[in-house]
């Protein structure tokens, strides 16, 4: 996540929008081809978030974005507060509460 993060903040990357494991989960043990069997529900609840996020962004799956592009998309439409509600059950809400939102304005 860190990596990723940072690559993403120091822009000019190309990210792809997905519904499946990405870049964060590479090392993820839970990781099982392109889906995450971390438990029974975790594809559908990953794809859950993940549909939110990109309904909130106004993005769909597929699409491909710069990082620049994508985090002005994030502080457009995401305040910090959304994050419980958007993320709620992530096991990486905490990282992006004390590190993402930091570069979030509060709306």
């Amino acid at each position: 996540m860190r990596r990723v993060s940072a690559a993403a903040f120091a822009g000019g990357t190309v990210l792809r929008v997905v519904d499946r494991c990405d870049a964060i989960c590479v090392s993820c043990p839970h990781k099982k081809g392109s889906e995450c069997a971390k438990r029974e529900d975790s594809v559908l609840k990953v794809q859950k978030q993940d549909q939110m996020i990109t309904i909130r962004l106004g993005i769909t799956i597929g699409d491909e974005l710069g990082s620049e592009d994508i985090w002005t998309l994030v502080k457009d439409k995401i305040c910090p507060l959304d994050l419980h509600w958007l993320c709620h059950g992530c096991e990486w809400l905490a990282y992006c509460l004390s590190h993402v939102t930091a570069k979030m304005p509060s709306k």
